[in-house]
């Protein structure tokens, strides 16, 4: 049954999803604050469920990927040969932009893309291994810390020297997401810093049995010393020690993505699923939107 997330049994949700081994993408922590409304599709009797985050534009409901996350998830077991997930969700959505960690069955995926985990039988490149080399000779050191809003500010203020992304709402959401779950524990700040100050961070999320990394950044000086390398692999090996996933998030950008391989990054598929069957005057308007923002 459909549930909003106003009615829902948030601790038993969460719990479920941890017990079948999801992601924290589909936690109420997660969806709080990232998801502009949500509600879950739970069948409780049969032991699966959905959590489905949407938008409402001019009364158009749009089933979506919120920023910050990369898909959504079909927890626990959908009884073969059931088309049921595809029928409730054309029933309530006009619309969908959303990505599934895995293939529904008898729906054709949209496209399918991939992120990167880690896998002990990669190789660390020899690229990679050198600036881990550089770091070391540095002489800086990694620290573990609690998360506080200065790691967060770090980050953001130095991607928006280069990206715009994150001088605009975007920001908005990703420091609801870090109070989120800094509030359960869910969040680890692993930083270098100079004379006491910040020069480098990352922020990992852990969840279950996986580290999924959020977001980094280094200053310049540091970038070229390694520093970025050298806190992904320092992550990667203390959530190997844990017997962890390590995830290194994903990114659809080519420099990323060869950035993951590096460090033993090994694709992972993800599916979308994407159509519109709003009227047609709700596409009109769509599109001059998208054309006013050129």
């Amino acid at each position: 049954m459909l549930i909003s997330a106003e009615r829902l049994d948030k601790a038993a949700w969460d719990d479920f999803v941890a017990q079948h081994g999801a992601t924290i993408f589909s936690t109420s922590t997660y969806l709080d604050a990232t998801a502009e409304n949500w509600f879950v599709y739970w069948k409780k009797d049969e032991n699966w469920g959905v959590a489905l985050p949407y938008t409402v534009r001019l009364g158009i409901k749009t089933l979506y990927q919120p920023f910050f996350s990369r898909y959504q998830e079909v927890i626990g077991d959908v009884p073969a040969g059931r088309s049921e997930l595809e029928e409730v969700i054309k029933q309530h959505f006009k619309r969908s932009m959303v990505n599934f960690r895995r293939e529904i069955p008898e729906w054709i995926p949209s496209e399918i893309y991939v992120y990167q985990s880690y896998d002990e039988q990669a190789k660390i490149s020899t690229n990679a291994k050198r600036q881990f080399k550089k770091f070391e000779k540095s002489g800086y050191s990694i620290e573990k810390e609690a998360f506080t809003p200065e790691h967060l500010e770090f980050i953001t203020n130095t991607l928006a020297e280069k990206l715009d992304f994150y001088k605009g709402d975007e920001v908005e959401i990703i420091d609801r997401l870090a109070k989120n779950l800094s509030g359960t524990q869910q969040l680890v700040s692993h930083v270098v810093r100079i004379a006491g100050e910040i020069a480098a961070c990352i922020l990992l999320m852990d969840f279950g049995q996986r580290r999924i990394y959020l977001k980094g950044a280094s200053s310049e000086d540091l970038k070229k010393l390694g520093a970025m390398y050298a806190l992904l692999n320092n992550a990667r090996e203390e959530a190997v020690a844990q017997h962890k996933i390590f995830d290194f998030g994903g990114s659809r950008v080519d420099s990323v993505k060869s950035f993951n391989y590096k460090l033993g990054g090994v694709d992972q598929k993800y599916f979308a699923y994407h159509y519109d069957n709003s009227p047609f005057w709700f596409k009109l308007a769509q599109s001059l939107k998208a054309w006013k923002k050129k």
